[in-house]
């Protein structure tokens, strides 16, 4: 499963300083960059700590390629450390000579394969007497291909940058609310179309081609959709905000990155697309909208017929996918436009719980209806269409339609 994994200052239970860079391992662990206190950090990817490995200068930018090698930047002492993430180990340090030069920043690139090889495997981000260079290198070099010729200019005062492939990058401007997307033959682009954020701070992408920016003044993750066209030499790209969930401390992400398992057979099953499921592999949910009157007893019984479940929401994504949907599917019959969704009470209580006997965390209540009423009877979950999709407490034996899914 591709999971995207923000960083502030608060997330975790440990003592950072300022944390700059996070990379994701292989393995699924996340790699951070404490630059206030000079070292690195190994978390797993729940946020326990597991490693610190401390360095001789400030830790700046850290990116892991896919053959799970770290490259950590260190502007101030103009070196980059290449090491073991996993196992915390520093491989090799190599530094730059020249006064006017340092390397400031690091991109791997995407899907380069496991196994070495000449390929390059991710670009150094280097200024030069002030101006900003994207250098590619192999693990064979780190610093030679610097002091040569044939670095991509990127930009004047770039504090991030993104390596979407060997010939495209997107960077962050210091001082500027705009991200910079530098395309093939030499075509620049400025997208300013991210109002809601003042100051970009990282970037990164899945593998479906989705950038993701997290910035300061913002406690949304930005999602850059990208569409390329035969003859157009420059992407175009339409913001999606994806607000964070300020009920499990996320606020103002300062770095962000995706983890590197990829698989959704958690329980080795497929998304039966062709049974009309529906795939959505950003969050690995695998769901079929039923276009059927049934009671909550009813609707899960034929989600459980289907090898399913009744819809389980126990994030903001997931609820922002089925909003979508309902925005696609006609209205259903009654007055409030109920769709069952998975979540039981606990007696008369103000608690709820899934199926699996999970105590339930996030919600959507609808709030200006002053849900949820606890009312007698009431012990089972709907979202109403018509407010915006919003959950209201109800009586299980009310008819309503409803979503699958199948837990992969």
């Amino acid at each position: 499963m591709s999971e995207c994994i923000t960083i502030n200052q608060a997330q975790f239970n440990h003592d950072f300083g300022r944390i700059t860079g996070i990379a994701a391992t292989i393995k699924g662990n996340i790699l951070l960059c404490d630059y206030d206190k000079k070292n690195l950090i190994l978390v797993d990817p729940l946020g326990n700590y597991l490693k610190k490995l401390n360095v001789d200068s400030e830790p700046y930018d850290v990116a892991i390629t896919s053959q799970n090698i770290g490259y950590i930047t260190q502007p101030k002492s103009r070196t980059v450390l290449q090491v073991d993430p996993d196992r915390m180990v520093e491989l090799f340090q190599s530094t730059c000579n020249d006064l006017s030069t340092t390397v400031f920043c690091v991109s791997a690139i995407p899907n380069t394969g496991r196994d070495f090889s000449d390929k390059v495997s991710c670009f150094l981000g280097v200024k030069k007497q002030g101006s900003s260079y994207a250098y590619p290198i192999n693990h064979n070099q780190i610093l030679t291909v610097v002091s040569q010729s044939g670095g991509r200019h990127i930009g004047p005062c770039v504090i991030k940058f993104h390596a979407v492939d060997q010939q495209s990058f997107l960077s962050c401007t210091g001082g500027q609310h705009y991200i910079t997307y530098n395309g093939k033959y030499g075509n620049n682009k400025k997208i300013d179309t991210i109002a809601t954020m003042d100051l970009p701070t990282d970037i990164c992408c899945d593998d479906n081609g989705h950038i993701y920016v997290s910035g300061q003044g913002s406690n949304n993750i930005h999602r850059l959709q990208h569409f390329e066209y035969a003859y157009v030499t420059e992407q175009h790209y339409k913001v999606l905000d994806i607000p964070l969930d300020t009920q499990h401390g996320i606020k103002e992400p300062v770095a962000l990155c995706f983890n590197k398992d990829y698989n959704c057979k958690i329980n080795g099953l497929d998304c039966p697309t062709s049974s009309g499921y529906t795939f959505f592999a950003d969050i690995c949910l695998c769901y079929k909208y039923v276009g059927i009157l049934y009671t909550n007893p009813q609707a899960k019984q034929y989600c459980a017929n289907i090898k399913g479940y009744l819809m389980k929401i126990d994030r903001r994504l997931k609820q922002l996918e089925i909003e979508r949907l309902l925005t696609t599917v006609p209205d259903p019959p009654q007055p409030n436009g109920d769709i069952h969704i998975q979540g039981t009470r606990v007696g008369n209580t103000s608690k709820w719980r899934f199926d699996n006997g999970q105590d339930m965390t996030y919600f959507q209540w609808n709030e200006a209806k002053a849900q949820p009423e606890l009312r007698s009877g009431e012990n089972v979950l709907a979202m109403q269409k018509v407010w915006g999709s919003l959950w209201h407490d109800t009586h299980d034996s009310i008819e309503a339609m409803f979503v699958c899914e199948i837990l992969l």
